[in-house]
Order: structure tokens, then sequence, then C-alpha cells
């Protein structure tokens, strides 16, 4: 009986965990697509809520972390910039950041799309130096990960063109765009949507020529 007994012990176990862990997905699935529901609908503070609760159900009942955590502390990261408070902002992306860092690595796409991100957040509350320093290790990152080639680049390359261009230093800006384009161009091939980041990308092109005057170029781009 004891053999029987032990088995029976160990398949309740396991049965148990697999509920409670469907359950958990299960409840933060709902939490996750309802707060993007509402904030499409414009009804920010409903989807602030249901934004931290698909934070607090993507950490399992056993406390771990996963993707589903950093797509919950992603997505309450942008309502809440779009709500304006910026510096919670900061700090839910630089989390999401982290929380990926520790899944799925440093050099890891998402982790470096993240920190791209984070620089942007960090810039737009007048930080420049640290978005700046953010828009740096991301690019080192994409060389030490082999992904300068990559598409990931392109996303950090963006950012720092912009940041550039700003400050006026604009043929290491023109450089950076031009990288960036080549990117969105060739592997909108294979992902579409790139499109739209390529649009995005002529366009501030095509800004920074007429900031300077160079009508001719800025109507080409």
């Amino acid at each position: 009986m004891k053999p029987i007994t032990a088995f029976l012990t160990i398949f309740g176990t396991l049965l148990f965990s697999l509920n409670t862990t469907c359950a958990s997905y299960i409840d933060w699935k709902s939490h996750y697509s309802g707060a993007q529901t509402l904030a499409a609908e414009g009804r920010t503070q409903e989807a602030l809520k249901e934004a931290r609760l698909s934070v607090v159900d993507s950490r399992d009942r056993h406390g771990e972390e996963t993707s589903n955590t950093v797509k919950s502390l992603e997505f309450l990261a942008k309502i809440t910039r779009e709500a304006g408070n910026y510096p919670k902002a900061i700090r839910l992306q630089r989390e999401a950041y982290e929380v990926n860092s520790r899944i799925n690595g440093k050099t890891n796409p998402n982790t470096i799309r993240l920190l791209s991100q984070l620089a942007e957040l960090t810039i737009l509350t007048g930080n420049f130096n640290a978005g700046k320093a953010y828009y740096d290790e991301a690019l080192r990152l994409c060389e030490a990960g082999n992904r300068s080639a990559c598409v990931t680049a392109a996303y950090p390359m963006m950012g720092l063109a912009r940041l550039l261009a700003t400050e006026g230093k604009f043929m290491d800006a023109e450089k950076l765009y031009l990288s960036a384009l080549d990117k969105f161009c060739c592997f909108s091939k294979y992902q579409p949507e790139l499109k739209f980041k390529m649009a995005a990308a002529l366009e501030s092109l095509g800004a920074m020529y007429r900031s300077q005057g160079d009508y001719a170029r800025a109507i080409k781009w």
C-alpha cells in the first residue's frame, strides 16, 4: 500500500500545482487584457488598476518572475506615462528591463528594446545625460551580443540620433539615422510592421535637414 499511497500523494501534488499555475495565468490574462481594452477606450484610471493587478498575478503563487511580469510592467509603465506620471513610469520601465535581464540575459533583443524605451522616458524628463548613457549601453549590448547588424540595434540608434540632432551634432545623427533606416528596410520584408518605424525614421531625418535649412534633402526624405 505504501507505494500506492506515495504515488497518489505525488500525483495529487502535481495536479494541485498545475491547477494553481493555470489559475494564476488565467487571472493574469484577464487583468492584462482588461487593462489593454480599458486603455484603448480612454479609461486610464481603470486601466491602471487592472494593469497593477496583472503585475500581481504575473508573479505567480511561488513568486517567480516570468515573461508575463515583463509584459505587465511594460504596459503599466506605458499607461502611467500617458497619465503624465513620468517618474513612476521610469521606475516601472526600469523594473521591466531588470526583470527581463534576469530572465533572458542582458543581450536579449527584448532587454535591449526595453533599455531603449527607458532611455526615451529618461530624456522626456529632461535628464539627457542619463538617457544618452542608456542608449550607449544599449548599443554596447548589441555589439556584445552580436546584434549590431540586427533590427534590435535600430531602436537605440534612432533614439541616440534624435538626441544628437538636438545637440547640433548633425553628422553623427545622420550616420545613425541612415544605419537604422537600413536595418528597418532590410527586416521589413519579414516584419511588415517595421515599415511604420521606417516612416518615423524618415520623418525624423527630414526634420533634421529642415532645421538646418536644407529643404531639398528635407523634401526628399
